[in-house]
């Protein structure tokens, strides 16, 4: 996901193209602009001194399809904030101050696909939070204050492709149902264990990051189902050794028990490891 490049744009202003894009950037805003043009198909509005988005914020811009606000200080969106942006797929808040996030602040985004909100203050999040994003692919909720992760928290979001927890706080996590997901970043968290069944909803994962956390130990059939991973990232942690039996045998029986072409990252582990060498340790 790539906003349009800055390049040539020229700072303090703001700037109509001909692809439709408006932006007032860095200009010290602390309240929303009331003369964006109807007919824009992106607004950007990063490097401000926003505080909150207030309900029906952009009713009438029913062409956009991307909003930018990284790098303010919004700390609140207002219920029902986007009504009217049925078409947006694009959404950043990053570097932002938000602390919880609601089901509320995202009514009316029927079409979104790609929702960042890294580098907030976020430590909680409503429950089925974002049930009502019925095309949501990707999640960005990275370099934030979250301390768990729980089945309710991303229930309803059958339609999820990438999720992006790396680099919180998270000791304990619990995923529902992600029927579609295929990459998962969980890394730089404080997980000292992951519980049987942890990942037994995600079938289709093929990239699972776990790396830099405190895991000591990995229970037998941990990874079973998980029959497309190609990449398994588990460098930085404490684990002594690597059980056999991490996969289910029966879901690889023509690649002694595990995939046949997985990578996996063992690097600044203390590791013995029992698997076959088909099974890469990295470099």
């Amino acid at each position: 996901m790539c906003l349009v490049s800055l390049a040539g744009l020229g700072c303090g202003r703001h700037e109509f193209t001909q692809d439709g894009y408006w932006f007032m950037t860095y200009e010290g805003l602390t309240e929303l602009p009331d003369n964006i043009t109807t007919t824009v198909t992106g607004v950007y509005l990063f490097g401000n001194r926003l505080t909150s988005i207030p309900t029906h914020a952009f009713f009438n811009l029913s062409q956009c399809l991307e909003l930018s606000f990284s790098m303010n200080w919004i700390s609140d969106i207002q219920a029902g904030a986007f009504i009217g942006l049925a078409k947006v797929e694009n959404i950043t808040f990053d570097r932002n101050e938000l602390v919880s996030i609601r089901a509320d602040m995202w009514q009316g985004l029927f079409g979104l696909k790609n929702l960042v909100l890294s580098d907030n203050e976020i430590s909680t999040v409503e429950p089925y939070c974002f049930r009502l994003l019925s095309k949501h692919e990707v999640l960005d909720l990275r370099n934030n204050k979250l301390v768990t992760v729980t089945t309710e928290m991303l229930g309803g979001m059958g339609s999820l492709r990438k999720l992006f927890l790396n680099n919180n706080r998270i000791s304990s996590v619990s995923f529902p149902h992600l029927g579609r997901l295929i990459y998962l970043d969980i890394s730089h968290n404080n997980l000292d264990m992951i519980i049987p069944g942890t990942f037994d909803g995600l079938p289709s994962l093929k990239e699972l990051h776990v790396g830099a956390n405190l895991i000591s130990d990995l229970q037998p059939k941990i990874f079973r189902n998980m029959t497309h991973l190609s990449h398994l990232d588990l460098w930085g942690n404490e684990l002594a050794t690597i059980r056999s039996d991490i996969f289910n045998a029966d879901d690889f029986p023509d690649s002694q028990g595990h995939p046949a072409h997985l990578f996996m990252d063992l690097n600044g582990n203390p590791i013995f490891c029992h698997l076959s060498l088909l099974v890469a340790k990295g470099n």
